[in-house]
């Protein structure tokens, strides 16, 4: 493949007098081979392309690091991606073309209203019902549980915050998914939490399954039904430096090949085998993004997983206390905003209060805001914390 992007790609043009090929290990590869981020793909689109190539398959990101992009995709690289999700199905006793629900963002409607038929039932002859994430609400749950009990799929699938809202809804107005084929629930895209997980699996009476990848990066690993998550080694090569810091190639896409591609999370691999059997290079956790911190006043940061904790450990304090939350940083403040459940105690705000002194830093401002919604990210996601300003405090 480098040889390959070398000889075809302009943007590597220039790498084979500064890299001595072929590579001796993995190890030098990784030292000498230069990185690439996700804004120099967005500089260097047209230069990233191989010109040789005439067919592909386009892939667009959701913009959750503020960067969204197009990826041409290799039609070999394209079925190592489809084949990678076969072998997950299969894992849980699932085919690829099963019926399934999606829910995900809002998809693109087209100008008219027979456009927009068409497309609609062309998903339905390939056996998925979609649901909007953005369309989720009270009055619609009903609509969407009767549409899933006629449709009768195998498997659920979508944004963990998306699943978990549909799940939530069930809850909240008695609902039941009567003579349910439902056999899995697969989460992408946002940190699962144990209390979610459980609860997911409490409403649907079935396992949910992690799943890992990108749109600019293909899939890069599942979860096993032991519980391991599994990287797909076959078609991507994943490394972490000793922060943790990702980098990955998706080694077949020969008409953008994006090598070394520093995609901003922080993953943390195990040592261990998994007791499944399956070989596969297992990763313990994914730690998060690089730009999921919170600023202290002395110029250190902390990783906002830290909120997850928190509310781990407050679920286990106080059972069904909150719903929901998201924390956003806004100078010297942190805003909890908060949806409350049936057990909410006001002694909440002084737990957190207590751990953000302690865990996180004392010279930051806390302040809740209790509300019935939280709001997504225009790509349909939720994400548990965000910065709307990078200014550290200033004494």
């Amino acid at each position: 493949m480098i040889n390959t992007s070398c000889s075809n790609v302009p943007y590597y043009y220039g790498i084979k007098d500064k890299v001595r090929l072929p590579f001796q290990d993995l190890d030098y590869f990784n030292q000498q081979f230069p990185k690439i981020s996700k804004e120099k793909i967005v500089n260097e689109s047209k230069n990233l392309e191989n010109p040789f190539m005439k067919s592909f398959v386009v892939h667009a990101t959701s913009g959750s690091t503020g960067t969204p992009l197009q990826v041409k995709v290799s039609n070999r690289a394209e079925s190592y991606r489809i084949a990678n999700r076969m072998r997950f199905y299969n894992w849980w006793g699932l085919d690829f073309y099963d019926k399934h629900v999606l829910i995900w963002r809002s998809l693109e409607k087209e100008a008219s209203f027979l456009k927009n038929f068409l497309k609609q039932f062309q998903y339905f002859l390939n056996g998925r019902l979609n649901i909007d994430v953005f369309d989720l609400n009270a009055d619609t749950i009903y609509g969407y549980v009767k549409a899933i009990e006629k449709f009768r799929p195998k498997y659920l699938r979508g944004y963990k915050s998306g699943v978990l809202e549909f799940a939530r809804l069930m809850y909240d107005n008695k609902l039941k998914i009567k003579d349910s084929k439902i056999q899995l629930i697969i989460v992408t895209s946002e940190v699962l939490l144990i209390e979610e997980r459980r609860f997911i699996q409490d409403v649907f009476g079935v396992k949910v399954a992690n799943e890992y990848g990108a749109a600019d990066g293909g899939q890069f690993a599942f979860e096993c039904p032991e519980g391991s998550l599994h990287v797909n080694e076959e078609s991507v090569l994943m490394t972490t430096d000793n922060m943790n810091n990702l980098c990955f190639t998706e080694l077949y896409n020969d008409k953008m090949p994006l090598i070394n591609y520093e995609n901003q999370d922080k993953v943390i691999f195990s040592e261990k085998g998994c007791s499944c059997g399956r070989t596969l290079k297992v990763i313990d956790h994914i730690v998060g993004r690089t730009a999921d911190y919170i600023d202290c006043n002395d110029g250190t940061k902390k990783h906002s997983l830290i909120f997850i904790g928190m509310f781990n450990e407050l679920q286990i304090k106080f059972n069904k206390s909150i719903k929901q939350f998201k924390v956003i940083q806004n100078g010297n403040s942190l805003i909890f905003e908060i949806i409350k459940d049936i057990n909410y105690e006001p002694s909440i705000e002084g737990f957190l209060r207590k751990n953000v002194n302690t865990k996180v830093c004392g010279e930051l401002k806390v302040l809740f805001k209790y509300v019935n919604k939280i709001d997504r990210e225009s790509n349909g996601k939720l994400r548990y914390f965000v910065k709307k300003t990078s200014n550290r405090i200033r004494k």
